[in-house]
């Protein structure tokens, strides 16, 4: 039996992640292991959506962080990887610049990419494919510079939409009403568009998670809007370093887990959500998948010209 191993690294407004995860070629149904996660709070969005750029420190770090992570995919000889950045990279003036820096670096390519793009690959995950077909959901990913909605009819992807509204991007006060009143408006059609009016959302990221483990909930329970904003008002009532205490949080999580906990209520009550299902899923899932799709397919190839 081969073991083959892939490489994911998700360059967020936040965090950037790391994924490693082995797959057994000689399965009979191929199943996506995770192997390594880490998670470095570089917080890029901090100097992008105060400044319009990424400081001259904060490259620094993103270079340290970059060969530490190429060294781990070089342990495990990963077959492939793909470097993906978000929200904060896209609006950075100088994050072509950076990009180019980091290759320069490191031999490290970073796709820099759409909002479009980023939705497309968290659907290749897979997730749909556990879900009920009769049901309507909405993938929603909160992030630190963006929020990436996409709507699944019918076990299929019918529509998806990057707004710019973020964690960071809140903390920041760089989000006005219009931008708010963009969401509510795509959300209200989306809703109104759907023959079923009991949509659940499939929640994404590490706030989601976070929140749903501070719920207490039984296992396979979803969490429901109400539980969710009864989570909130506890915890914003609280400082951030009483929430850092009491929750057994990090700095970096105390902080945008309000801002998040503010996006997702926003969705539920204009497009009317049931429940939030939490899988624990991401980008950086997406982008394995999308990998192994690729070697599956390149590997079919081969043995038919083989033949």
């Amino acid at each position: 039996m081969q073991t083959i191993y892939f490489g994911a690294i998700d360059i967020g407004s936040n965090a950037a992640r790391l994924l490693i995860a082995s797959v057994n070629t000689d399965e009979p149904v191929s199943k996506i292991r995770k192997t390594i996660l880490l998670r470095i709070p570089l917080r890029l969005g901090e100097d992008v959506f105060s400044t319009g750029r990424i400081s001259e420190e904060r490259i620094k770090k993103f270079i340290r962080m970059m060969k530490a992570y190429k060294h781990l995919m070089s342990i495990y000889e990963v077959e492939d990887y793909m470097i993906c950045a978000t929200s904060a990279m896209r609006e950075a003036s100088n994050g072509t610049k950076v990009a180019e820096t980091i290759l320069d670096r490191t031999g490290m390519k970073i796709d820099i990419i759409s909002g479009k793009d980023e939705a497309r690959l968290v659907y290749d995950s897979k997730i749909a494919d556990e879900l009920n077909p009769d049901k309507t959901y909405m993938y929603v990913d909160v992030g630190g510079g963006s929020t990436e909605i996409s709507i699944i009819e019918g076990g299929r992807r019918s529509k998806s939409k990057s707004f710019g509204i973020g964690t960071l991007r809140l903390l920041a006060g760089k989000v006005n009403d219009s931008d708010w009143a963009s969401m509510s408006k795509w959300l209200a059609e989306a809703y109104s568009h759907s023959s079923d009016h009991e949509i659940e959302i499939i929640g994404m990221g590490g706030n989601i998670n976070k929140l749903y483990r501070l719920a207490n909930l039984a296992k396979g329970e979803k969490l429901s809007p109400e539980k969710l904003r009864n989570l909130y008002i506890r915890l914003k009532n609280l400082s951030r370093d009483e929430r850092m205490i009491k929750y057994d949080m990090r700095p970096d999580r105390a902080d945008v887990i309000i801002p998040a906990s503010e996006i997702f209520l926003f969705v539920c009550d204009r497009a009317k959500v049931s429940a939030i299902n939490v899988p624990t899923i991401g980008l950086v899932d997406g982008i394995v998948h999308s990998l192994y799709e690729k070697y599956r397919k390149k590997s079919v190839k081969k043995r038919i010209i083989i033949k």
